[in-house]
C-alpha cells in the first residue's frame, strides 16, 4: 500500500496582513515582551489583549529561546556596543499561543531580545516547532489547522536575508498539508 505524502501549497501575498482568512496568524517576536516595530507592532495595536497576555508570558519565561550563543561587544565612546551574535545550539524553545474567536495568533520568538539580530538557527527551530506541533495547534483551535500566514521571519528588524528565509519556510514546511501564505511587504525595512 502506498503511503500518501503530504505536500504544502505556498503562496506569496502582500497588502493587509490581517485581511487574510486563516487558521493561524504567525507573529515574529522577541522574548522580552516588546512589540515595537514592523508587523509585531501592528499585532500589538490590533490585538491589545493578546499583547498583554504575551507580555505576561515573557515575564514568566513561558515564551523563550534558551540557547548557547557566541557574542562579542566592542567599546565605543565608553559604551558597550553589540558587535557579533551567533547561536551555537538551541536548548529549549517555547512560543506563545493566543486564541481569538476563530483563529490562533502564534507569537514565534525569532530574537532573544529586540536589541539583538535574529539567527537562522532560531528561524529553523521556530519553523520546525510549527511543523511538529500542528496536531497540538489543531486541538487548541478545535479544528484542523489548514491555512496559515507568516511574515518573512527575522528578515526585517532581525536583519536576515529574506530570500534565505523564504527558502527555509518552503523547505521546512513542505511536508505538511498546510496552505502557507508567505507575507512579503512591498519593501522590507531592515534596521
Amino acid at each position: 500500500m502506498l503511503e500518501k505524502k503530504e505536500t504544502a501549497i505556498f503562496e506569496i501575498v502582500s497588502g493587509d496582513f490581517f485581511s487574510y482568512k486563516v487558521d493561524i496568524m504567525v507573529n515574529s517576536v522577541n522574548t522580552v515582551g516588546v512589540m515595537g516595530k514592523g508587523i509585531a507592532k501592528e499585532f500589538k495595536n490590533k490585538f491589545p489583549k493578546m499583547f498583554e497576555d504575551y507580555k505576561k508570558a515573557c515575564y514568566k519565561n513561558d515564551i523563550h529561546i534558551k540557547a548557547l550563543i557566541e557574542s562579542e561587544f566592542i567599546s565605543y565612546n565608553k559604551e558597550l556596543i553589540f558587535h557579533k551574535f551567533q547561536v551555537k545550539k538551541i536548548l529549549s524553545y517555547s512560543p506563545h499561543i493566543y486564541k481569538e474567536k476563530d483563529f490562533l495568533i502564534l507569537n514565534l520568538p525569532t530574537k532573544i531580545d529586540w536589541r539583538y539580530p535574529s539567527d537562522y538557527e532560531i528561524i529553523k527551530t521556530a519553523l520546525n516547532w510549527i511543523k511538529n506541533n500542528l496536531d497540538y495547534l489543531s486541538n487548541v483551535l478545535n479544528k484542523p489547522v489548514k491555512k496559515i500566514i507568516l511574515p518573512l521571519l527575522g528578515a526585517g528588524a532581525g536583519k536576515l536575508d529574506p530570500i534565505k528565509i523564504e527558502e527555509l519556510i518552503k523547505e521546512i514546511l513542505k511536508d505538511t498539508n498546510l496552505y502557507v501564505l508567505i507575507y512579503k511587504p512591498k519593501k522590507i525595512k531592515q534596521n
